[in-house]
């Protein structure tokens, strides 16, 4: 009869150190480590490497700060972008030429405007103008009525001064002859004098008076030529009315 496993059962003593399989992975850890020891600046270079090229397969230039142009050779349509507004100088009533969409060319007619107001202002101008002119055409025909006139008074006192002269002459020699008083001699002397001094007075009216005429012809000639820049000015903006393609 066994009462208890006491006297089959006895204690064993744990071996002291490392077992083997600890010795194993211990073993293994330290071999890993040193392989990453001896392999990590190798590693680290190549991490932080780039690529490389052999430097004879390299072209080293300077390099210089500007602007990039790049040529580019293509075909295809050109298209507007945008679309052109067109403006009337003045307001009126407009009468299109052309239809929306329709192809046109640069200077081609687009529209007309017509604007009664400005074109009543043309005929006016217009005629403002024609009655300068009118002015100016009978001034000139005055100046030269006038120019006429002064010859022929200058030239009927220059005939009347010759005969005076002759006259004196005549009477100098019936004087010399002693058959001549004092008083006809006198008045003989007294013609000559006084046609002299109409012939003088009569060329320098004559002067003044031309001066005159020519200051008023070039007076109206001046009107005329601002008219007609009026005139020109309104022409041009009715011009414009006509609204042609850019």
């Amino acid at each position: 009869m066994i009462r208890d496993a006491s006297s089959m059962d006895r204690p064993i003593e744990r071996p002291r150190g490392l077992s083997r399989r600890n010795l194993f992975y211990l073993v293994a850890f330290l071999v890993v480590l040193s392989a990453l020891a001896v392999t990590y600046p190798s590693i680290r270079r190549w991490a932080q490497a780039e690529t490389s090229v052999d430097i004879s397969r390299i072209r080293i230039g300077e390099v210089v700060r500007g602007d990039l142009v790049r040529d580019i050779s293509a075909d295809g349509r050109t298209v507007a972008a945008f679309h052109p507004t067109l403006f009337s100088p003045a307001r009126g009533m407009v009468s299109l030429a052309v239809r929306a969409g329709e192809v046109v060319e640069v200077g081609q007619v687009l529209c007309r405007v017509r604007s009664p107001e400005l074109e009543s202002r043309l005929e006016q101008e217009r005629s403002t103008l024609l009655s300068l002119e009118s002015d100016l055409g009978r001034q000139r025909i005055l100046s030269q009525q006038t120019r006429l006139q002064n010859e022929q008074a200058i030239g009927l006192l220059e005939v009347e001064l010759e005969a005076a002269r002759r006259a004196m002459d005549r009477a100098q020699r019936t004087r010399d002859e002693g058959l001549l008083n004092a008083v006809e001699y006198e008045q003989a002397q007294d013609n000559v004098a006084i046609s002299s001094l109409k012939l003088e007075v009569a060329r320098k009216e004559a002067a003044f008076e031309s001066d005159s005429l020519d200051f008023e012809l070039q007076n109206r000639q001046s009107q005329v030529e601002r008219q007609q820049i009026v005139v020109d000015e309104l022409v041009r903006q009715v011009d414009e009315l006509i609204i042609r393609s850019p």
